[in-house]
C-alpha cells in the first residue's frame, strides 16, 4: 500500500505515490509550481515583470518505512494533531513504504527530508545528521529522555534520530486462574524461579482429571526466545565490540528450555495442542495460558478480547552468582532528518515527536510507551477498562530496557541467533545448551569482525 499525502494547515489530499518524491509532490499537485514564463506586457513595470513566484514554506518531504496499515493511520491522525501547533509547516508525507524505497530515492537523486525507519537506524547512519544538536537548538533536554533509547539510537557518538517511542516486554498473568489455584499473584519484584514455580502449579491445576495438557502455567517460547537470553545477558558495549555474559545467556537458555521439558510448565514451541502465533495473544486470551510474555503491541487486543481478570508485572528477576538482574526487550521508533536536507522545517517537525504535546496523546491512545520521562504517567490504562492496571509496569521497564544490536550489522547478528539458538528452542539440532550458546557467541563475534573488515 503505497500513499502520498500531503498535511497542509488541516487539510488533508491522498493519491498515488510514484517513483521519486518530486515527481510525486508534483504530480500531485502538492507543491505550487511556478506557471510558465508569460510574454510581459511591454508596458509593464520591469521591477513587476521580474518579481519571482517564491514559497513562504517549501513541503518537508517525509517518507513513512512501513506498510502497516495500523501504523500508516497512526501517522495520519498524529500529523492531524503536529498541524495545530505548527500550521506553517506544510508535509508531504509518503505513506506505505517498504525498506528499499529509501535507497532507490537517494540512487535517483530525490531524497526525502525526513524518514522514519523503525527498526535499526544504524543501517542508515551514514546518511543522516547528529540529532543531539538537533534537540538543544529547539529547547529539548535530553536528560528527559529514556537513556536506553538515547544509546539504542547512538552510533560511535551519533544520535541517528529522535526517539519518540518504544514498546518493551512484561509478563501478562491471569487473576482468576491465579486464584483459582490457591497462588499468590507476582509482584514486580518476583523472580524467574518464582514465576516457574507457579507455571507448574498452574499447569498441574489446570489439567487436573485430563488425559493430555491442554493448558499451561506459562508460555517461554511464543516471543523472540532467542532474543530474550541477550537481554538480560547484554548485547554491546559502546565502542560496538560484543559484551554479553555468557553465563547469564547459558542460564537463560536453560531455563527457558527447561520451562516446557524438565517443568513441563510451558508449552515447547513445536507443541501441537495450542497456537502459539501472533505471539500467543489468542491462547492467552482463551485461557490456554496462565502467563504470557507481551510487548506493549498486546496490551489493547488483549484488553478488548479477554474475558477474564488479568495484569501485567515488571520483566522477572533473574537470579545468579549472588546477584539479581533483569532487562526488556526495547523495540524503538524514531524520526531522523537526512544529511541532503535544507529545509529547516525538517527539524520543526522530527523534533515535536519528543515533545510533551506528542508525548502525552500518544500515551493516552496506548500507541508505545512515551520517552519523555515526564509524559510516561500518560501511558495507564483507561478509566473504562482498567486491565491491566499495572501497565506502567512497561513504561518502569523501559527504564532498563536492552537496546538490541545498536550496530551497523544488526541484521547479522539477528541472523547469528536465528541460526544458533532458534534451532535449539525448536529441538531441531542435537546440541547441548553450551554448545548451542558458545556457537552463537562466535557467530556474533565473527559478524563484528566481519563488519570491521568490511569498513576498515
Amino acid at each position: 500500500m503505497k500513499e502520498a499525502n500531503r498535511f497542509s494547515r488541516r487539510n488533508l489530499l491522498g493519491a498515488s505515490a510514484i517513483g521519486s518524491a518530486g515527481l510525486v509532490l508534483a504530480a500531485c499537485g502538492q507543491v505550487q509550481m511556478a506557471e510558465a514564463p508569460m510574454e510581459q506586457d511591454a508596458e509593464a513595470p520591469k521591477e513587476e515583470a521580474e518579481q519571482p513566484q517564491m514559497m513562504e514554506h517549501a513541503p518537508v518531504v517525509a517518507l513513512l518505512i512501513s506498510q502497516r496499515e495500523d501504523t500508516i493511520a497512526k501517522t495520519a491522525a498524529t500529523l492531524e494533531l503536529f498541524d495545530t501547533e505548527h500550521p506553517e509547516v506544510d508535509i508531504a508525507w509518503k505513506l506505505g513504504y517498504p525498506p528499499g524505497e529509501l535507497p532507490a530515492l537517494l540512487a535517483a537523486g530525490s531524497p526525502p527530508d525526513v524518514c522514519w525507519w523503525g527498526v535499526a537506524p544504524h543501517q542508515v547512519a551514514d546518511i543522516v545528521r547528529d540529532h543531539r544538536p538537533i534537540l538543544a537548538a529547539h529547547g529539548v533536554d535530553i536528560d528527559e529522555i529514556v537513556e536506553p533509547v538515547i544509546k539504542g539510537n547512538t552510533w560511535q557518538g551519533k544520535l541517528l534520530g529522535v526517539p519518540y517511542g518504544l514498546n518493551t516486554t512484561s509478563i501478562f498473568y491471569n487473576k482468576d486462574q491465579f486464584a483459582a489455584a490457591g497462588l499468590n499473584p507476582p509482584t514486580d519484584d518476583t523472580t524467574w524461579e518464582q514465576v516457574l514455580s507457579d507455571a507448574e502449579d498452574l499447569t498441574a491445576h489446570l489439567n487436573q482429571g485430563q488425559e493430555k495438557t491442554t493448558a499451561w502455567g506459562i508460555s517461554t517460547s511464543s516471543y523472540i526466545p532467542q532474543y530474550l537470553p541477550f537481554v538480560y545477558a547484554g548485547m554491546l558495549d559502546e565502542d560496538g565490540e560484543l559484551a554479553a555474559d555468557r553465563e547469564i545467556a547459558l542460564h537463560m537458555v536453560r531455563m527457558i528450555k527447561d520451562a516446557w521439558t524438565r517443568r513441563g510448565a510451558a508449552p515447547g514451541p513445536n507443541n501441537e495442542d495450542i497456537d502459539l502465533s501472533g505471539f500467543a495473544i489468542n491462547a492467552f486470551n482463551n485461557q490456554q495460558l496462565s502467563q504470557v510474555i507481551f510487548g506493549t503491541w498486546g496490551i489493547t487486543p488483549t484488553r478488548e478480547q479477554a474475558q477474564f481478570g488479568f495484569d501485567s508485572i515488571e520483566p522477572p528477576y533473574l537470579e545468579i552468582g549472588g546477584g539479581r538482574t533483569r532487562g526488556a526487550f526495547m523495540g524503538q521508533e524514531e524520526h531522523f532528518v537526512l544529511d541532503s536536507s535544507t529545509n529547516p522545517d525538517a527539524e520543526t517537525l522530527v523534533v515535536w515527536f519528543a515533545k510533551s504535546t506528542h508525548q502525552e496523546w500518544m500515551g493516552q491512545r496506548g500507541h508505545a510507551i512515551p520517552v519523555h520521562i515526564p509524559s510516561q504517567h500518560a501511558f495507564g490504562p483507561p478509566e473504562d477498562n482498567p486491565h491491566p492496571a499495572n501497565q506502567l509496569s512497561f513504561a518502569r521497564s523501559a527504564g532498563y530496557a536492552t537496546p538490541f544490536w545498536p550496530h551497523p550489522a544488526y541484521r547479522n547478528f539477528t541472523g547469528a541467533l536465528n541460526t544458533h539458538l532458534r534451532p535449539h528452542f525448536r529441538e531441531e539440532d542435537n546440541l547441548t545448551s553450551e554448545e548451542a550458546v558458545d556457537n552463537s557467541f562466535a557467530a556474533l563475534e565473527q559478524a563484528i569482525e566481519d563488519w570491521k573488515k568490511e569498513n576498515a
